[in-house]
């Protein structure tokens, strides 16, 4: 089988973070802990980028779980930008 996890971007401009595969929520995972312990942020954000992590694990993630991780984790500036982009790979 021949997927192809290709990003394809035809005008505009876009920035931030992007992942395309079978492992692009991982990536961005990844990528907002790193922001997270850059920047030094509260235990609160790490716990719930834990929790998100956790639910994304599940078999069947419940979406409405994300969507409260990722609205909580977006609310730091810093974070903003990485929390759309993962919500954008895992609502579409």
């Amino acid at each position: 089988m021949n997927d192809n996890y290709g990003i394809n971007i035809s005008g505009g401009t876009v920035s931030g973070p992007m992942a395309a595969g079978s492992n692009a929520k991982a990536v961005q995972v990844n990528h907002l802990a790193g922001l997270i312990k850059k920047h030094d942020l509260p235990p609160e954000a790490r716990a719930d980028l834990a929790a998100l992590d956790e639910e994304l694990a599940q078999p069947e993630p419940d979406r409405t779980v994300l969507k409260v991780r990722l609205e909580r984790l977006a609310s730091y500036a810093v974070l903003a930008e990485s929390a759309a982009a993962l919500a954008t790979a895992i609502f579409g």
